[in-house]
């Protein structure tokens, strides 16, 4: 795999060149960085929101927790689409992890998936990505989805949605790359006629876990995202990204 994770440093490498990868998500929070002061000044200062009035301490304090409850959560829909049975998810995720496994989920169901794109020297790792062949019409179709236990997504679609696509152009490019080096093995062993497949790749929607830290046994909602191609496809045009130097 010529691009890895490193998990005590959490970086993207290309281990055949050495070079450190940016992550999807933090060239996508680059266009509008997150400002943790201006952020607790808004939720303490709203009129009618669920942190107005209180201390700045305790806000982080909760921020800390919700972001802690997501991974747990993350970690065990993933856990559960690597075989993992439901009897055996930690007691507080189970109720969670089951409404996810009633979902109406077509094909198989792969988490936690490394993606990585050469040409813009990205790399991420989508929460959910589905794959569905249909043999009567030689087509396969991979959707992407994304997991998120905030309470609110509507200020943040945009991102969301310019994430999920890029994910979308980073699986293109790489199924592209694996279909180059097919045909240059099929051309040594005298294929000549080998013919790609047909594939579909969306950016699909969100698995919205609303407040999930105080509301855990509530079913989730579907958000699907917006259309992002077009910020997609200027991002490879234009190949304004560079390489973290490292």
């Amino acid at each position: 795999m010529p691009v890895i994770f490193r998990e005590f440093d959490h970086t993207y490498w290309n281990t055949d060149t050495n070079e450190q990868y940016m992550s999807v998500t933090t060239f996508i929070g680059s266009e509008e960085p997150f400002n943790q002061e201006e952020a607790i000044s808004k939720a303490v200062n709203s009129k009618n929101g669920r942190y107005k009035g209180w201390e700045r301490e305790r806000v982080i304090e909760e921020w800390d927790r919700i972001r802690e409850e997501g991974t747990a959560l993350h970690k065990a829909i993933e856990e559960y689409c690597k075989g993992k049975d439901i009897k055996d998810i930690p007691i507080e995720h189970r109720q969670a992890v089951y409404h996810f496994s009633q979902g109406k989920w077509k094909g198989q169901i792969n988490s936690e998936v490394l993606l990585w794109s050469h040409a813009l020297k990205l790399a991420g790792t989508s929460d959910i990505i589905t794959e569905q062949f249909d043999s009567n019409a030689w087509k396969r179709t991979y959707n992407i989805y994304d997991i998120k236990t905030s309470n609110d997504l509507s200020w943040k679609m945009d991102k969301y949605s310019k994430q999920q696509w890029l994910y979308a152009a980073l699986l293109e490019e790489m199924k592209r790359e694996e279909e180059d080096k097919d045909k240059e093995l099929f051309r040594e062993g005298g294929w000549d006629n080998l013919q790609p497949e047909e594939r579909e790749i969306k950016a699909v929607g969100i698995i919205h876990y609303q407040d999930y830290v105080n509301k855990p046994k509530e079913k989730p909602t579907f958000v699907p995202v917006l259309d992002k191609r077009e910020w997609v496809e200027s991002l490879y045009k234009n190949k304004t990204l560079q390489p973290i130097e490292g």
